[in-house]
């Protein structure tokens, strides 16, 4: 459906944010860095913290690492990206929560809200205890798209940054995150949010898609702010062969069917 210029671009996250941002689409500042220059990255980064250390092509939240605040942090993930991936993509990091919105033709057909890997404790249970149990869930609801949680090293590391670990115990209700992305892929959480979307935060992806030629259907990463400390709308990145399942099989709210508007776009004749 979309060109093979819209794809090119799409792949290529700091292209795709220039684009957006000379539309008047918010998007977050961003610069690619080749692996051997950590310390021209490091002088970019620095006047513009917190910043978030990423491959300029990855997906599914592969090696992303976000809210680093000082430069021993800023080198570790520097390096790991670079490792893999050659090159370093560094962007202002922007606070919200992350949606993915999925459009066909300039329209929005749903979003869902991508909660990362987490959960809740009850006062009694370690950590440890509290995976299993959600595990279980995740086994018992057959609900496919929906990964099983892990408590491998990033994980580990994740808690640590909290001041807890595997053995720790949450305090009732305490959301405990294993996680610092909001991918499905890594165990993270997809909850329905398209009657929640504001008209103006709704206008703001409608810009964006009329910011990039040649896209009919977009899945769009979009932090929206929801609690007081949060930025303003922003796009984060867009995905040209956007995952559809998690509308259709949220772990939260009501199923939606862009599927259906996917084929209805494709075979306008058959409508």
């Amino acid at each position: 459906m979309n060109t093979r210029l819209a794809v090119r671009c799409s792949r290529q996250k700091e292209i795709t944010s220039r684009l957006l941002r000379a539309r008047g689409v918010p998007a977050p500042e961003n610069t690619y860095f080749h692996g051997d220059d950590l310390d021209r990255a490091w002088a970019w980064a620095e006047p513009v913290l917190p910043v978030v250390v990423k491959p300029h092509n990855g997906s599914q939240g592969d090696a992303v690492y976000v809210n680093i605040t000082e430069r021993a942090a800023f080198d570790r993930a520097f390096v790991a990206v670079a490792q893999r991936f050659g090159g370093v993509l560094i962007e202002v990091f922007c606070r919200g929560v992350e949606h993915r919105v999925t459009t066909v033709d300039g329209e929005i057909v749903a979003v869902t809200k991508r909660v990362p890997a987490h959960v809740v404790g009850d006062g009694h249970a370690t950590v440890e205890t509290l995976v299993d149990r959600k595990n279980e869930l995740r086994k018992s609801s057959r609900n496919r798209i929906h990964k099983m949680l892990t408590l491998d090293d990033t994980s580990v590391a994740h808690l640590a940054e909290s001041g807890l670990s595997p053995t720790s115990v949450p305090e009732a209700g305490q959301q405990v995150f294993l996680r610092g992305t909001s991918n499905i892929s890594s165990g993270g959480d997809a909850m329905d949010a398209t009657d929640e979307l504001q008209p103006d935060e709704a206008e703001v992806v409608r810009l964006a898609t009329r910011a990039l030629p040649g896209v009919r259907l977009a899945g769009f990463d979009v932090l929206l702010p929801r609690d007081d400390g949060h930025d303003g709308v922003c796009i984060l990145e867009t995905n040209l062969a956007p995952m559809i399942s998690m509308h259709h099989f949220p772990w939260h709210g009501k199923p939606r069917e862009p599927a259906a508007r996917i084929l209805d776009a494709m075979f306008p004749l058959t409508v």
